[in-house]
């Protein structure tokens, strides 16, 4: 037996039967380590309105609502460097990824964050973790750019200020729903609709 072929989730039913297609992916893959979480929210201590040194962020945390959106003679905003004054300032969030429910469940398959929010990606069975370099690689399932994050469960990642791409580049997993997109919002947004938001762990782990 060729010791490259996996069982497909799809093949003969979800618990799976051997499959004779396999994707080769068009490079080699290229291990990335884990993402580091962002350092702590605080207030800038040298940002100023109008230069006065009364009106740092202390001054702004009086009357947020106000004097967050005014900017210092360098154009940064007060909601941006006095992130704590502004309430700007979360407890980073961790979204656990059940890594099998896009293949039953399109929903599963993308999900809305924010910057420093951690997925933690977890499966059973053969499967892995890359990172696609685009939409139009994540709709094709392309591998060709890739990066490999890890084949072991579970897996964290930290995600920073884009929109990140993830599918499995097992047989043809990706192209069967194991795949996410993780979507980054504002804050004000994530917030607002938080509590509709359904997440790919609010789907019962597949049995591989």
């Amino acid at each position: 037996a060729d010791d490259n072929s996996h069982p497909s989730p799809l093949s003969g039913g979800i618990l799976g039967k051997e499959v004779a297609t396999i994707i080769i992916a068009n490079s080699a893959p290229t291990t990335s380590p884990p993402t580091e979480a962002p350092g702590p929210c605080t207030d800038d201590a040298d940002w100023l309105y109008g230069g006065k040194k009364r009106k740092n962020c202390d001054w702004v945390a009086k009357r947020p609502k106000r004097r967050c959106r005014l900017r210092s003679e360098d154009g940064e905003t007060a909601s941006k460097a006095c992130e704590d004054s502004c309430g700007n300032c979360v407890e980073p969030e961790i979204i656990n990824i059940n890594w099998t429910a896009g293949f039953i469940d399109p929903s599963a398959r993308s999900v809305e964050v924010t910057k420093g929010t951690t997925l933690n990606f977890r499966w059973q069975g053969y499967h892995n973790v890359y990172k696609l370099e685009n939409r139009d690689s994540f709709d094709n399932c392309d591998f060709s750019n890739a990066v490999k994050l890890t084949d072991e469960s579970p897996y964290k990642y930290t995600v920073e200020l884009e929109t990140a791409y993830f599918a499995c580049s097992v047989d043809s997993h990706c192209s069967e729903g194991q795949k996410l997109e993780a979507s980054v919002v504002a804050l004000s947004k994530r917030r607002q609709f938080s509590s509709s938001i359904r997440r790919p762990s609010d789907f019962k782990m597949l049995k591989q």
